[in-house]
């Protein structure tokens, strides 16, 4: 890996040659560039989407279309808890891209297009360097440099140039003296063909109208988990998982340190509930945080992927995903209400079966020690620990003691939606 090199660092070699006049370098405007990417970012971390929780193995891809105003940016890195049967095939990576087109933004994880609200006007990353001043020269790994600084608004550039002023070596950017952002160029190719990145956001049906498996009336039932802070019971507008895709979920989330710190905050309870579902399948939709915010076009079918993402096509939207489980997402419009039946204006309805204290799984049954022993999905002794749990309500016998449902928790008030 190249080593990084903080602007701070440089500070010999910049005062060395302060007031050193000569132009600033031309660079492509559109180009392809592979880097290894770092950051201290608390609001945007592209790392952070990582199942592994970083970068530091995996370069990412950075492509800048100026002809067509659009650019992307790709992060592809492998899931070490992924299947054993998934490694060496493109089954065990995680993708995330983030791509600006056109005014509009997109996530697209795992091959799902999810379009955002973020803004997505076109900016050149490279134009501040017009306005740059030089900085004298550095060596980068060996690679003889030419620097060029800027500082404006709260925001310090720095940028290691190859001597010709063609070829960028290192781009550091901080913010606010706080924010720090690295990018170690490992190539840099210019002009941009009809990159593969922009492909699913140039078909607008992947989108804004995603496919669905099928036209499948009928009603489906089963079991479903959801790991959730104590004073947050409804379910609406929330991801769940079936009993593996849930203990992938638990699993991966504690051994790589996430859970209740991350993402979506404060995890204590886990509940089972029982689903009845259209079974037609749509799009996942991709929910955090409570009240949860969703992104997705699919807001009425309970929507579906591999747990992680980590299936093949439309990560696993159609397909059983057995080594992995299933994670589900419940769209608020699609939740039955009322005393209406599934599939009459709706989708689904829950009925609650059983809360457990989070620590009674965690800790009392050791469910992360076998986690940890499994070591990889489908993490099946942990599993078998997961059931247990909800099975029997006697730690004699590896259960939980189920907790009170508080009653004010918003559901619908048809019978069926009552406390089991």
């Amino acid at each position: 890996m190249r080593v990084v090199v903080c602007a701070a660092a440089l500070g010999a070699a910049i005062s060395a040659v302060s007031g050193e006049e000569r132009s600033p370098p031309s660079l492509p405007k559109s180009f392809v560039a592979v880097a290894y990417y770092v950051t201290n970012s608390s609001t945007f971390n592209l790392c952070a989407f990582s199942p592994n929780g970083d970068c530091d193995e995996y370069p990412i891809e950075i492509v800048q279309d100026d002809v067509r105003q659009r650019s992307a940016t790709v992060a592809n890195s492998i899931d070490k808890y992924a299947p054993a049967a998934y490694v060496g095939t493109g089954m065990e990576w995680f993708n995330i891209t983030l791509i600006k087109n056109n005014g509009s933004y997109f996530d697209v994880i795992s091959n799902l297009c999810y379009p955002s609200t973020a803004d997505g006007s076109y900016s050149d990353m490279f134009a501040w360097v017009a306005r740059s001043t030089y900085a004298g020269r550095v060596e980068i790994d060996g690679v003889e440099c030419e620097a060029w600084t800027s500082g404006m608004a709260n925001t310090y550039r720095y940028l290691a140039v190859t001597t010709n002023g063609s070829i960028p070596v290192q781009y550091n950017e901080t913010i606010r003296g706080e924010t720090f952002t690295s990018y170690s160029f490992i190539s840099f190719d210019a002009g941009v063909a009809d990159h593969e990145a922009f492909a699913i956001v140039e078909n607008g049906t992947a989108c804004y109208d995603p496919p669905t498996c099928g036209d499948d009336p009928s009603v489906v039932e089963q079991d479903v988990y959801v790991f959730h802070p104590s004073d947050s019971f409804d379910v609406a507008g929330q991801d769940v998982g079936d009993q593996r895709g849930d203990t992938f979920f638990v699993c991966e989330d504690e051994l790589i340190g996430t859970s209740a710190s991350a993402f979506d905050h404060d995890y204590a309870l886990v509940t089972k509930w029982r689903l009845r579902r259209l079974g037609t399948i749509g799009q996942y939709q991709n929910c955090n945080g409570y009240p949860s915010s969703c992104a997705g076009e699919n807001d009425f079918y309970v929507g579906k992927e591999a747990a992680l993402g980590l299936g093949y096509p439309s990560a696993g939207q159609c397909t059983a995903n057995n080594l992995t489980g299933n994670w589900y997402s419940l769209p608020e419009r699609g939740q039955c209400s009322d005393f209406a039946d599934v599939g009459d204006n709706c989708s689904w309805a829950v009925s609650h079966v059983k809360t457990i204290n989070g620590t009674c799984l965690l800790y009392d049954l050791g469910f992360l020690d076998k986690c940890a022993d499994d070591g990889q999905a489908p993490f099946r002794t942990a599993e078998r620990t997961f059931d247990a749990a909800f099975t029997y309500d006697d730690p004699a016998q590896g259960g939980c003691s189920p907790l009170s449902y508080p009653d004010q928790v918003h559901l619908a008030s048809s019978p069926r939606l009552a406390l089991a």
